[in-house]
């Protein structure tokens, strides 16, 4: 019975139907792949891209900085050197500025170094174009991503045009020739010319 119950305790234990795995798989180990957003090659590389703020972002992070326009701008512009999309928007709002960026003159901020009216309607206008321009930028990044696949059969089907048009460098008809030599020609072939819907009655 000793013996017995030895047997039984060196036996590996059951795997219950919940525990048994086919393959060795670790859930958490799973690195997910980013979905794609559309297979069809790019046409003209980096033409779908907007690596800068956009305009909601820009009227952002102006009402964060209660308006300073020219803080603003000067807050963009260093921004935008930044690659990392939410790195950039965090650098913008950020009122800290290192010691270097200190030192250095802002291309903006003597705009408003003295609350003149001057001074506050060149930087309006400068955050206006700022503005207008990061607009069409980013349209056109939009329009670019949105219209991936219609430019790349456009650019299929100029391919093919121009392979055609090297097979085919012959025209079917020399348009220098008068109609009368051409309608005669088709009479030899017995061809027909058909000039209106009564030509296809007969």
């Amino acid at each position: 019975l000793r013996d017995t119950r030895q047997r039984v305790d060196d036996l590996t234990p059951a795997k219950r139907a919940g525990d048994y795995y086919m393959f060795e798989y670790d859930p958490s180990q799973d690195a997910l792949d980013e979905p794609v957003e559309t297979f069809v090659p790019e046409v003209s590389p980096g033409a779908g891209d907007f690596d800068k703020l956009d305009p909601a972002q820009l009227v952002h992070t102006a009402v964060q900085r209660d308006l300073d326009l020219a803080g603003t701008l000067d807050a963009v512009e260093s921004a935008e050197q930044i690659s990392d999309k939410e790195k950039r928007m965090a650098k913008a709002v950020s009122d800290e500025k290192s010691g270097a960026e200190k030192k250095q003159t802002p291309a903006y901020s003597s705009i408003d170094d003295e609350p003149r009216p001057g001074n506050q309607i060149t930087a309006a206008l400068c955050f206006v174009k700022k503005l207008l321009i990061s607009a069409a930028d980013w349209s056109a990044a939009f329009m670019n991503r949105r219209s991936r696949e219609h430019r790349y059969v456009a650019y299929v089907l100029g391919k093919e045009k121009e392979k055609l048009k090297e097979r085919l460098k012959q025209p079917l008809v020399d348009s220098s020739r008068p109609v009368m030599d051409v309608r005669q020609e088709f009479v030899q072939q017995n061809l027909q010319c058909v000039s209106s819907t009564s030509d296809i009655e007969r």
